[in-house]
């Protein structure tokens, strides 16, 4: 499939959105926890289990607290790097991507339909091998070969179109 100038560059900035992405996610390290299951008996970040009174009313991690760090336990949030781990990045770059290909097929269709005007197909003989040969307005007057015998054939000139009758009556007056 032939792409289109659009989708060429729509891709190519897909791509390095994908890199920086993947970058990004790399150097931003490993040091949160990100488990697909929350746990409210626990604390997100430390993984200690939480006191009872604590994991009903949605407080702060006692012990995260007394080290400085200020967590909600009850939510089970995750660190910093929510928005890198999380799927929204993966799901809009796969949206992108397929919004691209469709405007891609948008476009070879568009350009495909214009093309297939009903055109008048015009017919000339070889003069060598007699094959019957077909061109079209556009190539009339143009150099081609004979798929059969190789002889070069000069696609002849349209007839013009004959005048209106009030024309060709005056032209027959102003002859004589």
């Amino acid at each position: 499939m032939k792409l289109t100038r659009v989708t060429k560059i729509g891709l190519a900035a897909l791509g390095a959105g994908l890199l920086l992405w993947v970058v990004l996610l790399l150097l931003s390290g490993g040091d949160t926890k990100t488990g697909a299951v929350v746990d409210d008996q626990h604390c997100p970040e430390c993984g200690r289990e939480l006191p009872r009174k604590v994991s009903e009313s949605g407080g702060e991690c006692p012990f995260c607290k007394a080290e400085g760090k200020t967590v909600n336990a009850g939510k089970g949030t995750r660190g910093g790097n929510a928005m890198l781990r999380g799927p929204a990045i993966p799901i809009a770059i796969v949206s992108a991507c397929v919004v691209l290909l469709l405007v891609n097929v948008v476009f070879l269709v568009r350009r495909r339909v214009g093309v297939n005007k009903d055109e008048v197909l015009y017919y000339v003989s070889c003069r060598k091998c007699g094959r019957k040969l077909r061109y079209r307005e556009r190539q009339a007057g143009q150099f081609a070969k004979c798929p059969l015998c190789h002889t070069v054939i000069v696609f002849p000139r349209l007839p013009e179109a004959p005048k209106p009758w009030p024309r060709r009556v005056l032209n027959k007056l102003l002859r004589l």
